[in-house]
């Protein structure tokens, strides 16, 4: 299936962030998990990062092999993110120094 760029760009949860950051992107109703838009972004920001640093670059393939987990769209948006890593990495907390 081709889908058109611009019906993914409006997809992306990029698209959401500078509007609604602090909606919820994700709900899993079997474990509560929730997720903004922002936290989604930042994550799967992070996977691109990752992804990139490993090697891959835009337009490689990338396979997924995962169960329906509360992570999964930020899987498949970190590593399908149009131009990867057009962003720095978020920056480390303090608790995580």
């Amino acid at each position: 299936m081709n889908v058109p760029s611009a019906t993914f760009a409006a997809m992306f949860p990029g698209a959401f962030l500078n509007t609604h950051p602090d909606k919820l992107a994700v709900v899993m109703g079997g474990s509560g998990f929730t997720q903004t838009f922002a936290q989604l972004d930042a994550a799967a920001n992070q996977l691109s990062h990752l992804l990139r640093s490993a090697g891959v670059q835009p337009g490689d393939h990338v396979a997924i092999c995962m169960e329906n987990h509360d992570r999964y769209l930020e899987v498949v948006w970190g590593a399908t993110t149009p131009a990867p890593c057009t962003r720095a990495p978020p920056a480390a907390s303090p608790a995580a120094s």
